[in-house]
């Protein structure tokens, strides 16, 4: 599958690339999506600089703004210069959207308990295949 970027927003949120109405059309003609997070910011545990790549399972369009959700994650810690499961696992779901906003929440494997529910806002940049 070859991917093309056509959009991007920095961390306020603002379009740096592209057209968001190119990007709606193209959900609107059955588009898959993929949005690649990035970060100079430190956000603990994670260190800068950061990038984190999500393919879109879902993926709404709703007053003109694009949302992506991912919701197969595990979580996963680096251990030196390798990237591990944590011993203590959880889900990690996320929503993205074409205005820099990134919501995340988590829950333990096997249990319906939280383990946390943020909301931030990144530098983003949009995929389509």
């Amino acid at each position: 599958m070859s991917w093309s970027k056509i959009y991007a927003n920095d961390a306020a949120g603002a379009p740096v690339f592209g057209d968001v109405n190119v990007l709606i059309r193209a959900v609107y003609d059955g588009a898959s999506v993929k949005v690649i997070l990035v970060s100079d910011e430190v956000y603990p545990p994670l260190t800068a600089p950061y990038l984190y790549s999500l393919q879109a399972h879902t993926v709404h369009v709703r007053n003109g703004i694009v949302f992506a959700t991912n919701t197969l994650d595990v979580s996963t810690t680096f251990i030196g210069d390798e990237l591990r499961f944590q011993d203590d696992s959880f889900y990690y779901m996320l929503i993205a959207n074409a205005r820099g906003s990134l919501e995340q929440i988590r829950w333990n494997v096997g249990e319906h308990v939280t383990r946390g529910h943020d909301q931030s806002t990144w530098a983003m940049r949009w995929f389509v295949a």
